[in-house]
């Protein structure tokens, strides 16, 4: 019998990437498609919740990403001021606010399927108008970018409300954080290669047909550009399998009174959004009005932002599992604390970037601990309107803040507005550190009643 010969074993891929990477364990398999997710964490994901993570990159890429990015810079050059560009953000979140609920109850009526698809019919759609803004008539030429905000804000509520439910009804006990984390990673990479391709666009256009950046139209063709692909998004929601609908109790019938302990949550969501929304808002237009950075250049702060979400999220599973999502809330809203503050005290663009940075990364830890915490807390037939009541909360915040947002630029400068977002977030910190101290102590109260009741 021959001796076998030692052959040196070869580590499969994601060893390999362990190895070589610093986040190498979170970016370690590929399964057989574009999006990077921890294997050992999800074992069991369901290809309809890869589906949803690929709706979801394609929107953030076009929609969040793109379209945050280009209309901003587009409407700068239509003449309007910083003060509109607040409006225009506070008219786009006031109406995802005032449209949660009923995207919530709409989703209980025919189905989170049919429902996210008619709000991406809706957002695609209204994107498509704003390109034309210089062709309207010039008494309503102000008025259409405002409409074209409230009208895919609408549809964009109706999306965002209706995923939450989904993606419970397609995982389970076992892995439910790792499918919110992989939801939430999925959407920053959408916003990181939406940024570049959007930071890219008018640069791109310009040379092609001979443009100047100063003038609106390359802008305007960049716009077009991210129609198209929140078109795209439609293709994977048309094969989305039907959403099991979750059964109805007594307790989910009763009354409104189960949604009372969201109160101190969707608070500190207000508080955090509203954080969030003063560097989110204003960061491109002080960027390109105070220091003139290059698109280019602005699209490539969003993009690294974007992609440190995605190793955030990712991570988030790991942080949450040992001190609880109400710990994570607070960790990133301490963190949105310190890089607003940077935005707020130093006045230049590498302060500025830099916090805007900070602000994107942490709102992929924050965001899928915030909606893993409020579907613990809710009935399972609720789910859809518990969403809706969360999104409320963080539209709320939003919408405050982008209007006030921009009467106090108008008045005193940027820098005011991100130290006032600085305290909102700091603010955020201690509610959810004052909620987390107020669960672990019901949960230390529980067991020393159980251990007690077993020893009499």
């Amino acid at each position: 019998m021959s001796a076998q010969v030692d052959r040196p074993v070869r580590r499969p891929l994601h060893g390999r990437l362990v190895m070589l990477f610093p986040f190498g364990r979170q970016l370690a398999a590929v399964r057989h498609r574009i999006w990077l997710l921890p294997v050992t964490a999800l074992p069991c994901v369901s290809s309809e919740v890869w589906k949803l993570c690929l709706v979801t990159a394609l929107l953030n890429a076009s929609y969040l990403s793109m379209m945050g990015l280009l209309k901003v810079l587009f409407v700068l050059r239509l003449g309007y001021d910083a003060g509109y560009v607040g409006s225009l953000f506070a008219a786009g979140s006031l109406s995802f606010a005032l449209c949660t609920m009923s995207a919530g109850f709409l989703g209980a009526w025919i189905g989170p399927r049919r429902a996210m698809i008619g709000g991406v019919v809706l957002v695609a759609a209204s994107m498509a108008l704003l390109p034309f803004t210089e062709f309207v008539s010039p008494p309503l030429r102000p008025l259409w970018p405002l409409l074209v905000q409230v009208v895919s804000s609408a549809g964009w509520s109706v999306y965002m409300v209706n995923l939450v439910p989904a993606l419970v009804a397609f995982s389970d006990d076992a892995n439910r954080r790792e499918v919110y984390s992989l939801k939430e990673a999925s959407a920053g990479l959408g916003m990181f290669l939406g940024a570049i391709v959007g930071g890219l666009l008018p640069a791109l256009f310009a040379g092609l047909f001979d443009l100047g950046l100063d003038g609106p139209a390359p802008y305007r063709y960049g716009l077009i550009v991210a129609v198209a692909v929140a078109f795209l998004g439609l293709a994977p929601l048309l094969r989305l399998a039907h959403v099991p609908s979750a059964p109805r109790t007594a307790s989910a019938r009763a009354s409104w009174r189960s949604l009372r302990p969201l109160v101190p949550l969707v608070a500190a969501a207000l508080l955090n959004h509203a954080a969030v929304a003063s560097a989110r808002v204003f960061y491109p237009a002080y960027l390109d009005r105070v220091f003139a950075l290059p698109s280019t250049l602005i699209g490539l702060i969003t993009s690294i932002g974007t992609l440190l979400a995605v190793a955030g999220s990712l991570s988030g599973p790991r942080l949450v599992a040992r001190r609880g999502n109400s710990f994570g809330m607070m960790f990133a809203s301490l963190g949105l604390t310190g890089s607003l503050l940077l935005m707020g005290l130093f006045g230049h663009w590498l302060a500025a970037g830099a916090g805007a940075i900070g602000m994107l990364a942490l709102v992929g830890v924050w965001t899928p601990a915030y909606q893993v915490l409020q579907m613990e807390l809710a009935e399972p037939a609720q789910r859809s309107l518990v969403a809706g009541v969360g999104w409320l909360g963080m539209s709320t915040g939003f919408t405050l803040m982008s209007f006030g947002g921009g009467q106090i630029v108008t008045a005193l400068g940027y820098r005011p507005v991100f130290l006032l977002g600085a305290t909102l977030s700091a603010t955020s910190a201690v509610l959810m550190w004052r909620l987390s101290q107020r669960s672990r102590s019901t949960i230390l109260t529980a067991t020393q009643i159980s251990e007690t009741g077993g020893t009499e």
